[in-house]
């Protein structure tokens, strides 16, 4: 933010800005306190001067000289040269008319409209209301800066018409003030007045306030963005959850002890008493309900002690309770349930455990399964299509098809044997009948003109008959006819003499 060592324009006092309207300026208008009027930075326009004013010192040369220069003391406008007299730190002073050349370092030149179409640019002190707060344009000077509402309250912006400049961390927008006029004016780029550079990472309280009541956090600042979120979480209605919900500074307050019922199984449930416990929430110290034992207590919360006098659910025992003892049970004979809907004839056994007999679902069919529903105690019956079975005939392979057994592709007898003749009897199956004549082969390589006798394969003459033998006995020229023969691994046969 620039800064200077002159006082605020808007010090000017009403006697004072009247002044400016009397002797020796009568072409020039008040500046409108209001900050209706147009008033602008010249920028350094070229302009012609105004002619020196009539009055106060003559009219000649020398008499125009007499009156104020700039920074020259003045009780009114007669008394300057410029016909302008402004308020400079504690005093007045006299300014000069701008255009020609630059006005003195800590001033600006800006334009001042008058009644008629005229413009008069004078040198006026810089203004240090940049960011400031404000009611209206009277607080931000009288030089065409504006009272805008920005996003933390109401603050002084800078005319910026004239060159556009802006100080770092503003921008030239154009603007609308109260009255409705618009202009182009030095606004925070961030929409912050109270978070600029120099407050980087400064931290201001917040709070978020609704019927539950107060939150309080902090914002941090971030000049490129402005004051960030509210840490401050938005109030609630007091929960059972070791937080201060409503930020009243208590936690959990008004969570008194209340009745509460233990979670419910088949045996019951139990009461119990509930207490917020913070973080952990409501605890019901209720305790489970649990089976009836034979111990003074109401075990399963239904109002009634040691009731059931041990009940175990086993009706093939006697129960007995005793506090002391505890509780015995005494196995006795009966009929009884052993809640299977598939037996049949339940009864107690010496064991004093309630055991039935099995129904028998069994209907005969082997094209058919059977088995007893566990749920509706009856049989049920599921064919077994596709499984093997038998009609009677043992030359078919029957098959069940829609639960019945149904005849099938006949059976192919092998016959291996050629002394036997294999056929399929519908009693016995694949039988062979033997046969006669049928040349064969009795596996003795000894042997020729084998052939089959009722059945069996026979071998015929010897292998020798009429053969040379291998071996040469001495002195021996018969051919084998009485030799041996003797087999081989392959089949042939060698005739020896002996």
């Amino acid at each position: 933010m620039v800064t200077s060592r002159f006082a605020p324009i808007y010090g000017l006092t009403s006697a004072l800005l009247l002044a400016l309207l009397s002797q020796g300026c009568a072409e020039a208008t008040a500046i409108d306190q209001a900050g209706d009027g147009e008033i602008a930075e010249a920028g350094g326009e070229d302009l012609t001067p105004l002619a020196p004013l009539d009055g106060g010192g003559g009219g000649d040369e020398d008499a125009t000289h007499a009156l104020g220069a700039l920074m020259d003391p003045c009780q009114a406008p007669r008394d300057c040269a410029s016909g302008y007299c402004l308020q400079y730190e504690d005093r007045n002073v006299c300014t000069e008319l701008c255009g020609l050349r630059p006005c003195p370092e800590g001033w600006s030149c800006k334009r001042v409209s008058n009644s008629g179409a005229d413009i008069t640019f004078i040198c006026a002190p810089d203004q240090d209301t940049l960011c400031q707060p404000c009611q209206s344009n009277t607080d931000c000077g009288l030089f065409g800066d504006f009272c805008l509402s920005i996003q933390d309250g109401r603050a002084c912006a800078r005319d910026c018409a004239a060159d556009g400049l802006c100080p770092e961390g503003y921008t030239c927008a154009s603007a609308t003030d109260q009255a409705g006029n618009m202009g182009q004016q030095c606004v925070p780029a961030n929409g912050y007045c109270s978070c600029a550079e120099d407050q980087r990472g400064q931290s201001r309280p917040c709070a978020r306030q609704n019927t539950f009541g107060i939150c309080s956090g902090a914002q941090i600042c971030t000049p490129e963005l402005g004051w960030g979120a509210c840490s401050a979480i938005e109030p609630a209605e007091e929960i059972c959850d070791g937080l201060d919900n409503d930020c009243d500074g208590q936690m959990d307050e008004g969570m008194a002890p209340r009745p509460c019922v233990g979670t419910p199984n088949p045996l019951g449930s139990c009461p119990g008493v509930e207490r917020c416990e913070g973080a952990r929430g409501w605890i019901c110290d209720a305790p489970t309900a649990s089976g009836e034992v034979c111990d003074g207590l109401d075990n399963d919360c239904n109002g009634l002690i040691d009731d059931g006098l041990c009940f175990d659910g086993n009706p093939c025992t006697q129960d007995i309770c005793d506090v002391e003892l505890g509780c015995t049970y005494v196995p006795h004979q009966g009929p009884c349930d052993d809640l299977d809907p598939c037996t049949r004839n339940d009864h107690c056994g010496a064991d004093g455990q309630c055991v039935g007999v099995a129904v028998d679902c069994d209907d005969g069919n082997p094209c058919t399964a059977n088995a007893c529903n566990s749920i509706l105690g009856a049989c049920e019956t599921t064919p077994l299509d596709g499984a093997p079975c038998d009609i009677g005939n043992a030359c078919t392979q029957d098959v069940c098809q829609g639960g019945a057994c149904v005849q099938g592709q006949p059976i192919a007898c092998p016959n291996h044997d050629p002394c036997q003749a294999a056929r399929c009897d519908p009693v016995r199956g694949c039988v062979a009948d033997p046969l006669t004549g049928n040349a064969c082969d009795d596996d003795d390589g000894c042997t020729t003109t084998d052939v089959c006798s009722n059945g069996q394969c026979i071998g015929g003459g010897s292998y020798c008959a009429g053969r040379p033998c291998v071996n040469q006995c001495p002195g021996d020229a018969n051919f084998g006819v009485d030799g041996i023969c003797v087999d081989f691994i392959v089949t042939t046969c060698l005739c020896v003499c002996i």
